[in-house]
């Protein structure tokens, strides 16, 4: 796979320990040539900020640390994600992708497709049609007739991905346009709190996708495991792990052991997650898979 541009969010506090996790799971798994990037959200009054041993952690496995600001709304943690997308890079292709995941296994002969905007369909509906043709009149946008199946629930539904991977080729205008999406959603008179205050993100990529007139690709979930939603049990090893919270680290063998090979190739990670009870909690559970 060519060279990728890997963007994720690390700030003060447990997305220091989830960051340096997947820091140190891409670099024990994947090709070294591909690009990894720390953004850190700001002003340092309103997101915390990461301690010095965490990025120097970053720093020493060949991350780059970058500077964002959230174009969205102060009360909206979710937008420090879209200025990650306008980070400059010489490679094509940018992936946004979440702190709170692990790379279990290297791409192998996966690769992501050469289209403009790809990712994996969300797990579940959180939208009815109303509210989605109250989305897409705001920028007098028609909506598509034809319907997807959400991952998981197999609901029927306009484009809608899950925004914790994002892969964005040659599209520079995406990110501000994501970012301006969310900022006109949020105002539309009466949209659903779990929308508003959640899923914003998600709605936004589609709607931004729309507005550039990009058709988004669809990934399989093994480029973005929802473990909220399953079990790994006795399926294919997926790329990226998307496990959310600590414990899910914990449900199987098959994870902890993936987690101990980090730790033993990468020691300073135990370091950092020294200092978050629920990450302490991983380096026991590692000497003893």
């Amino acid at each position: 796979m060519e060279p990728h541009h890997f963007v994720f969010i690390c700030q003060g506090g447990e997305l220091e320990a989830k960051s340096v996790l997947f820091a140190a799971s891409f670099r024990c798994r994947a090709n070294g040539y591909h690009h990894l990037t720390a953004a850190i959200p700001g002003p340092a009054e309103l997101w915390p900020q990461p301690e010095p041993q965490t990025l120097q952690t970053l720093e020493s496995l060949g991350v780059r640390l970058s500077h964002v600001q959230n174009s969205v709304g102060r009360d909206y943690p979710y937008g420090n994600k879209m200025e990650c997308l306008s980070i400059p890079t010489d490679c094509s292709a940018t992936v946004y992708i979440d702190s709170d995941i692990l790379m279990m296994r290297d791409f192998g002969d996966d690769v992501l497709p050469e289209r403009p905007l790809c990712a994996v369909p969300a797990s579940l509906s959180h939208a009815k049609e109303h509210e989605w043709a109250s989305f897409y009149a705001a920028y007098g946008l028609d909506m598509p007739e034809w319907r997807q199946l959400t991952l998981i629930s197999q609901e029927p539904t306009p484009p809608y991905f899950n925004g914790g991977l994002l892969v964005v080729r040659n599209v520079p205008a995406f990110g501000e346009t994501w970012a301006e999406s969310c900022r006109t959603l949020r105002e539309i008179p009466g949209i659903p709190n779990k929308i508003r205050n959640r899923f914003l993100d998600q709605f936004g990529v589609t709607i931004a996708a729309a507005r550039l007139n990009l058709e988004i690709s669809m990934l399989p979930m093994q480029w973005n495991f929802p473990s909220w939603s399953l079990e790994l049990g006795d399926q294919p090893t997926p790329i990226f792990f998307h496990y959310q919270t600590a414990e899910r680290l914990l449900q199987e063998d098959r994870i902890v052991t993936s987690v101990k090979e980090v730790c033993e190739q990468y020691p300073r990670v135990q370091a950092v997650f020294g200092r978050f009870p629920a990450y302490a909690q991983l380096l026991g559970s590692a000497e003893h898979p």
